[in-house]
């Protein structure tokens, strides 16, 4: 089975630049997650300033890193509405200067996460539209399953996230099928760290066919450092957790 990202979710600007571009860089594959809403992302903050510094760097390269925004709370429910926030619009516009593709590739819409669950579904194929030069995510659980049936039945291209945990650490006790076979690409998410992702990664084999082999992996709350102040990765457990899926990967 092909592991298309290698996902570390919620890097913050707590850690480095070269602190990030040391885990974006140990294998193509990986990729950050990086959360996103009004207050984090405003013009002018310190997430704002340490993610252009990164795709700056990104853009310097011969291909773009893997960059993910992970859009929760105001942002998201404004743009599921198509009231596209303005600093949203002009980060995924941003491209790689040698290829023209996006220096973000993939948006994440966290909804059902503080937000509502259910949104007009003309209104989430507008928003999916006009994000069309981007893989667009949503997270498929219990709360958000059924705006994202309409949204099939609606012909609309999205890819979900299976995701019991909404970045609390918390692993499902049975690995689920992919909600909607090879029709949307789906990735798995929920407690993985570097001790249970292989084991993950085993249990999914069994859906290559619906995968169409090729999926992806999404870490988080295991990730964080224990008893810090705030929230902050730890690099040696994120670097674990990569090494264990390339491992697994051979």
């Amino acid at each position: 089975m092909n592991i298309r990202y290698i996902t570390v979710s919620d890097p913050r600007e707590n850690i480095s630049v070269d602190d990030a571009l040391k885990i974006l860089t140990s294998a193509p594959n990986v990729e950050f997650g990086v959360q996103a809403d009004e207050y984090s992302m405003r013009p002018n903050s310190g997430r704002n300033i340490w993610l252009r510094k990164i795709l700056e760097k990104s853009n310097s390269m011969a291909r773009p890193l893997n960059i993910a925004l992970h859009v929760n709370y105001d942002w998201c429910t404004d743009a599921c509405n198509f009231n596209i926030p303005n600093e949203l619009s002009k980060l995924a516009k941003m491209t790689h200067a040698e290829t023209g593709t996006p220096l973000i590739q993939r948006l994440q819409f966290n909804f059902g996460d503080n937000t509502p669950a259910y949104f007009d579904v003309y209104k989430m194929k507008k928003m999916i539209k006009y994000f069309s030069g981007h893989e667009v995510i949503f997270p498929y659980n219990k709360i958000t399953s059924g705006m994202l049936d309409e949204l099939h039945e609606n012909f609309a291209e999205f890819s979900i996230l299976n995701d019991a945990s909404y970045g609390t650490g918390i692993s499902p006790d049975v690995w689920p099928a992919p909600a909607y076979g090879i029709h949307h690409a789906t990735g798995y998410s929920g407690g993985l760290n570097s001790n249970n992702v292989q084991s993950c990664l085993n249990d999914i084999t069994k859906f290559d066919t619906a995968l169409k082999g090729n999926t992806w992996v999404d870490a988080e709350g295991q990730l964080m450092k224990t008893n810090a102040w705030t929230r902050t990765l730890d690099i040696n457990k994120a670097m674990d957790y990569i090494h264990a899926v390339l491992a697994w990967q051979k």
